[in-house]
This record gives C-alpha cells, sequence and structure tokens, in this order.
C-alpha cells in the first residue's frame, strides 16, 4: 500500500486534484489552488492602491504541481477581487531559503520596485526576507506553510503573512489511510 502525502502524484493539467492517481491508495495532501487563493487574498491588504502593484513570485522547484497550482490560485484571488498589479518575475526557489534569497537578490537587481513577493513556501520566504532587507527594499512578503519558522518571522515583522497547513492531520489521515488499506477496514 501507498499513501501520497503533501504533493500530487502525476501531471495537475491531465488529473485532476480528487482523482488519485491508481496507483495510489490514497492521496492525502491540501487544495493548493485554494492556498493560492487565500495568499492572493493576503497581498489584497498589502498592495498598493494607488497604481498598479509589482508583483514577484517566487517559485517552488520545477515540476512540482504546487508550483502551477498555487499561481493559478494566487492570480485568481487578486483577478477576482479586480486588483491592478502586474507580475514582473518569477524565479524558482527550489523550496529553500538559501534559494530564494539569492532569486530574490536576482529579482530586486533587476525590478527594485517590486511591491510584494509572494513565496510558494515559507522557508523562501524567509530567505527572501534577507534579501528584501540587504537591498532596502520596502516589498511585502507571503508565504505558504505556516512553519514555526514562519510564525517567527511574522511575529518579528520580518514576513507579512503566511497560509497555514496542518501537518499532523495530515499525517494522521495518511495513517488511517494506510492501516484500513492494510486491515481491511
Amino acid at each position: 500500500a501507498v499513501v501520497a502525502v503533501g504533493s500530487q502524484v502525476g501531471d495537475p493539467s491531465t488529473r485532476p486534484l480528487h482523482e488519485v492517481y491508481p496507483k495510489l491508495t490514497a492521496l492525502v495532501t491540501q487544495d493548493e489552488v485554494a492556498a493560492g487563493q487565500e495568499a492572493g487574498r493576503l497581498a489584497l491588504g498589502l498592495l498598493p492602491r494607488d497604481r498598479v502593484a509589482q508583483i514577484a513570485i517566487i517559485e517552488g522547484a520545477p515540476g512540482f504541481p504546487e508550483v502551477l497550482q498555487r499561481a493559478a490560485g494566487f492570480r485568481q484571488a487578486l483577478d477576482a477581487a479586480r486588483a491592478r498589479y502586474r507580475i514582473v518575475a518569477s524565479q524558482p526557489g527550489n523550496w529553500t531559503a538559501d534559494d530564494a534569497d539569492t532569486a530574490c537578490q536576482n529579482i530586486l537587481a533587476a525590478q527594485p520596485d517590486v511591491d510584494l513577493f509572494f513565496n510558494e513556501a515559507d522557508d523562501m520566504a524567509v530567505g527572501c526576507a534577507r534579501a528584501v532587507r540587504s537591498a532596502g527594499s520596502h516589498a511585502r512578503l507571503i508565504g505558504i506553510g505556516g512553519s514555526r519558522l514562519a510564525m517567527v518571522s511574522l511575529e518579528a515583522g520580518k514576513i507579512d503573512g503566511t497560509v497555514c497547513y496542518k501537518p499532523r492531520e495530515l499525517g494522521a489521515l495518511a495513517f488511517d489511510a494506510l492501516y484500513g488499506e492494510v486491515t481491511g477496514r
């Protein structure tokens, strides 16, 4: 028995999230589009209202379904609210603080007027925050995950928001699915 946790198996452009890959017992994950939408709703309160907002996206790693799903949800929320924005850059941060720091440095060198960085994971938001501070930028930062480090960074004012997940619940659901498969319950 195999259960996928936290990441969709298969191509999200050809297989809907609710359609579990045939060789899996179960898929235990969160709705990544909804997470992106919630991040977009958080962004709405942080964007300038007097002009077109300049937004940069720090993606996870290429090939992960979450990268496309989170970005799509983010844009959907901004579009639904008729926000005036432009995505000025999008680079992979490979889910790590260090790679996100580098990606944000590169983006800020080319686009110093970025208003907001949407980081597709909290570790990347924390890394991006270092780049923003080093550059003297006032860009706002949003992440996804609700990690302990993100909560500390949020309380310290280093990042501006995160969309929280409940990893314990994902683990419990995965265990229940495996147990049910093995025991026939």
